[in-house]
């Protein structure tokens, strides 16, 4: 069997939503058809482990190792089936991040709208480019009406393209409390619809999705 295909969430930025999105994608991924999805975390602080423990849901499955062990587990994955791996990072660590990322076919960078985590993010992009991985932003917990996500997500486009605008809502904080998605909590809401738009633009890029006439894939 085929190697999985291995989504990675990465910002060297703590606070940005890389959780959040690995397990919200995780379960967008699998309720769009796409499955088997494993979700991974290599973050010593272990927030997804920590969510998935309290998940009821069987789907998406989750993978128990260290970065120094994600090969073989990428190996052992494939063969029993395996369509996606999602992985989430630490914050920080330039080495751990840099070695989860040798493994990533597409890289999602969350960041939010502040001064600090513009800097923070061409930190990111740096190392996304040395390594040479399609990658594209998505800028989280945001206020769609505001002049500053207007400037990020100005400032944004001379790093790379932008895959998705995730607003602030209270719900996210919600499902990290039990194990579920805004997918799974409102499936009509308008949390469910910016995940779904956000996995649409990640699973085009990926090659899970065939792209829309007209959409160009990002190279």
């Amino acid at each position: 069997m085929d190697r999985p295909r291995v989504l990675v969430l990465a910002s060297q930025k703590g606070g940005v939503g890389k959780t959040a999105l690995t397990a919200h994608l995780g379960v967008a991924a699998d309720l769009a058809g796409f499955g088997p999805v494993v979700l991974y975390d290599t973050d010593p602080q272990p927030s997804l482990t920590e969510w998935w423990k309290d998940r009821e849901a069987p789907e998406p499955r989750f993978a128990k190792g260290g970065i120094a062990d994600l090969p073989l587990v990428l190996d052992r994955l494939g063969q029993a089936g395996v369509r996606l791996v999602v992985i989430d990072t630490p914050p920080a660590n330039t080495d751990s991040i840099r070695a989860v990322l040798a493994h990533a076919d597409f890289v999602l960078v969350p960041c939010q709208d502040g001064k600090t985590d513009m800097r923070a993010v061409t930190k990111t992009v740096a190392m996304v480019r040395e390594l040479k991985k399609p990658f594209a932003f998505a800028l989280t917990f945001v206020n769609r009406r505001t002049g500053q996500t207007a400037d990020a997500t100005r400032l944004l486009s001379h790093y790379g393209p932008l895959a998705a605008l995730v607003s602030y809502r209270v719900i996210y904080k919600k499902s990290a409390n039990d194990g579920r998605t805004a997918q799974e909590l409102e499936p009509n809401g308008p949390a469910a619809q910016e995940i779904a738009e956000l996995w649409g633009y990640v699973g085009t890029q990926m090659g899970f999705i065939e792209p829309a006439r007209g959409e160009k894939e990002f190279v």
